[in-house]
């Protein structure tokens, strides 16, 4: 044998792999998740914000269908008013004492009374 020299059986090392680095070194569905969040989020955002301006354009149609619902509730209104005030108008133009007073003053028609004989 050499003098001088420290000679030791040859053993393997074991590789000391720590838990996280071995699911790190995985891949996993976790880390494909975190890959994916930029895209994710901005995806996310972008729905959101269409969602919020379609609700704001349908309330604002919204908004106007009604103001013109409101609008034709008063004419309506102004309608019905029209027609009640005309309906009175026109019974009390068609009244006898009306028609009366209209022949005698335009036409010179009168009623006969009660003395004078009439046929029929």
């Amino acid at each position: 044998m050499i003098a001088q020299v420290n000679v030791k059986a040859y053993r393997p090392r074991k590789a000391h792999i720590l838990p996280r680095q071995r699911i790190a070194g995985r891949p996993s569905s976790f880390s494909a998740a975190k890959e994916n969040r930029a895209p994710l989020a901005f995806m996310v955002a972008l729905t959101m914000c269409a969602t919020l301006a379609a609700g704001y354009i349908f309330s604002l149609q919204i908004q106007g269908v009604r103001m013109q619902a409101v609008e034709l509730e008063q004419q309506g209104r102004l309608l019905a008013d029209d027609h009640v005030r005309l309906k009175a108008e026109y019974t009390h133009l068609r009244s006898k004492s009306r028609v009366q007073i209209v022949a005698a003053d335009k036409l010179g028609l009168y009623a006969p009374g009660k003395n004078q004989v009439h046929h029929m």
